[in-house]
């Protein structure tokens, strides 16, 4: 999950499934983004997001943080230059 994907969703408790529910509607559609099932989930479950911007992570983190246990930055893997 990058973190431009969870700012700007929706947040719901579907009451059907017992989930929390992160959705994002365009063009009279309505996709869902991120599902976490709270009561077998609680204490359990780790966010993880990719970013390449400290502001945006945090945004991102505020949205999900009641929701998730911890939340780790994944912020691209390192570069590695070789030499012959």
């Amino acid at each position: 999950m990058i973190d431009k994907a969870i700012i700007g969703c929706d947040r719901t408790y579907n009451e059907t499934t017992g989930c929390v529910d992160f959705t994002r509607t365009s063009n009279d559609s309505t996709r869902s983004i991120f599902r976490t099932h709270k009561a077998r989930e609680r204490g359990k479950l780790i966010f993880q997001m990719g970013t390449a911007n400290a502001d945006l992570a945090v945004q991102a983190a505020k949205i999900v943080a009641e929701d998730v246990a911890g939340i780790d930055v994944n912020a691209g893997c390192p570069k590695v230059l070789l030499v012959s």
